[in-house]
Order: structure tokens, then sequence, then C-alpha cells
């Protein structure tokens, strides 16, 4: 198995601040690593439209709680779809999953959820240059959708993804928002499931846990936690929330410092999903804040979780890392997680994982 490294800022929070409960960060800035200070924080406001990855304003126009709601309950619909008719995209044999990780899983999740999209829009999901993949969205929209009708996939036989067919309502005013729109959503949802998907395959791939798959996710969630930092702009909510807290001070919140307190884990740097084995609401655990906590909840979690699941249980789960690769690195990104993970054989199938 590769050893584990990590970019230097993060093994730098993680040797001077794991245990505290509050640290500066810079003149402005102050960095909160208790379970209990991250709750109180994340409940003291809702986030600001701009402190939002995915809802952020696009091309200056506000994303409203409504276009949320709708996305979030599209999105919800096409996983229910994908993973309800046990498709073949993800079913078969788990040598096609081999690649490199967390790419090669992004690819084949945009693939399982909106592979009956117009092409253009999969291109979205698809492509990494944003900016080229825009581009050519956008001609083809212009250029082959007439007022009224959106163009499917050759054949025309399956029905679109419901994110599809709400942001490319021919009545909708701005299609150059809802192709951003949809990126955005499209990529944040196959990145983060990727993401864990990648997280688990590695902590599994030396010594399988024969853990529940519930117990594989929870650990990996708690070690790697996709929201690791989040930051907050200064405000008078959080002027007594700790010392060291001034009236101009922003907040940079640190889920992965609590995951790692060794006052609440025992053994904290380990893997060992049995740990989970007698926990029956993770959530009120308070040192367990993977997705953040209330109001400030990630918009997607439940979503990325079942959807991890889905695919661990149909192949991901017998996936293991080549072992000629001797580092895997975690860097740092919005989304926590090993970077180009060599995964080049599919281990023997066991019994069914229990869930």
């Amino acid at each position: 198995m590769p050893h584990l490294t990590f970019d230097p800022k993060i093994e730098q929070l993680l040797r001077e601040h794991v245990g505290t409960e509050a640290f500066r960060v810079d003149p402005r800035t102050v960095g909160i690593a208790d379970g209990a200070l991250l709750r109180e924080a994340m409940s003291r406001r809702t986030i600001h439209d701009f402190e939002s990855s995915v809802f952020r304003p696009v091309e200056r126009t506000r994303v409203d709680p409504e276009t949320r709601k709708q996305v979030m309950r599209a999105l919800a619909q096409d996983i229910r779809a994908a993973t309800a008719a046990d498709s073949a995209a993800w079913t078969s044999d788990p040598e096609h999953l081999l690649g490199i990780w967390p790419r090669a899983g992004s690819r084949h999740l945009a693939r399982l959820l909106f592979r009956h999209d117009p092409w253009f829009l999969r291109m979205l999901v698809r492509t990494p240059n944003s900016r080229t993949a825009m581009g050519l969205a956008k001609a083809a929209l212009t250029k082959a959708v007439p007022t009224g009708s959106v163009p499917s996939r050759a054949g025309g036989d399956m029905a679109e993804s419901a994110l599809s067919r709400l942001l490319m309502d021919p009545e909708a005013p701005h299609r150059s928002i809802a192709l951003r729109l949809y990126r955005r959503t499209a990529n944040a949802l196959c990145s983060a499931v990727a993401a864990l998907l990648t997280n688990a395959v590695y902590l599994e791939s030396e010594r399988p846990s024969g853990a529940r798959t519930r117990d594989i996710f929870l650990e990996t969630l708690r070690l790697l936690p996709p929201s690791w930092l989040l930051s907050r702009q200064a405000g008078r909510e959080y002027a007594d929330l700790h010392p060291l807290i001034g009236p101009g001070d922003g907040l940079l919140l640190c889920p992965l410092l609590a995951h790692r307190n060794p006052l609440t884990w025992d053994e904290p740097s380990v893997y060992a999903p049995a740990r989970w084995s007698a926990v029956t609401d993770p959530e009120s655990l308070t040192d367990f804040v993977p997705f953040g906590s209330g109001t400030d909840r990630c918009w997607a979690r439940s979503q990325v979780v079942q959807l991890a699941e889905y695919a661990w249980e149909r192949g991901v789960g017998r996936l293991a890392v080549n072992p000629s690769q001797r580092v895997a690195r975690v860097e740092v990104r919005p989304i926590l997680t090993v970077a180009r993970l060599d995964v080049n054989h599919v281990r023997e199938a066991r019994s069914p994982a229990v869930r």
C-alpha cells in the first residue's frame, strides 16, 4: 500500500493544532478545531451566497432558494432512477472501473447519472477545461436548439436526467446561467462521491476490514472529511464564540482537526471502521462533522453517501491499488481526497457486504 502523505500546509495543521480549541491563522483569521465550537459557529448564521461552492452567484446573478431546492430534488430523483434501475453502467465487471482515481470514478458516475443527456451537457461534466467546455456548449445551444426544443442523445429513446430537464427548460430566460449551474452541480456531486470512494479504496486496500459498508464510509469520512476546511466571513455573530476572536476576524472552520481530537477518538490517526459498530447516531457525535452542521450542512450529503454505498457494493469495494505505487498524496483541494490513486486490479469477490 502506498505511503499516505499530506500537502505541507495540511501537515502543519495536523501537527500544530490537533487537540486545540482555536488558533490564530493570520492577523484577521481565527481557526476553529473543536467540534463543539464548530457546531456552534455553523449554527450562528446561514452561509452567505458567495461562501457556497456550488450555489454562489452565477454570472453575477443570485441562485435563489427555490432554484436550489429544485436542483437538489432533481439530483435526488436522478440518483433514485439510476440506482433503482440497477444500471449496467455500473454493475458490469469491476475491471471497467480500473484507472487513475478519483478522475476515473467521476467519469463513471457521470455516465451512470447523465449518460442520456444532450451531448453538450455531458461534455460539461466530462471536460476538465471549464472555459473550453462552456464555449462549446454555448455554441451548440445557440446553433442546435431552436426555441422550445432541446436536442436529445442519438436514438432519443431514453429519458434525460431530471437535472437536464429542469435547467434546460426552453422557457428559462438565461440559458448560459443554466449551463453553468448544470456543470457546477453535476461536477460537485460526481467529484464528492468519487473522492469518498477513492479514499475508501485507499484505506481498505492494504488490509480489507470486512466491516459493514456503513462503517467503512463513516471511518473514511472521519479521517478524510470532504468538507475539511470552511472559510466564513467576519460577523457580529461570532464575537463571543471564543476569546481569540476579535471584531473583524473571519473564521477558518477545520472539521479535519476535530475528527482527530485525541480527547474524543482512540488512536485518532488509525483507520478502524469497527469503532462505528455500536454507534447508532453518528451525527450526535460532537467531533464528527464531515458535511458541516445545522444550516451549514452540505447540500448533497445524503445523495453523496447513498451513491457511494451503491457503487461500493457493485464493484468499487473490490478495487485495489497498484502495489508499485509508492506514495499517495492528499493535496489542498476543496474536497479532501487522495490524488491520482492508481487502481489497477480487482480483489476476489467476498460475501456481500452488510450495510
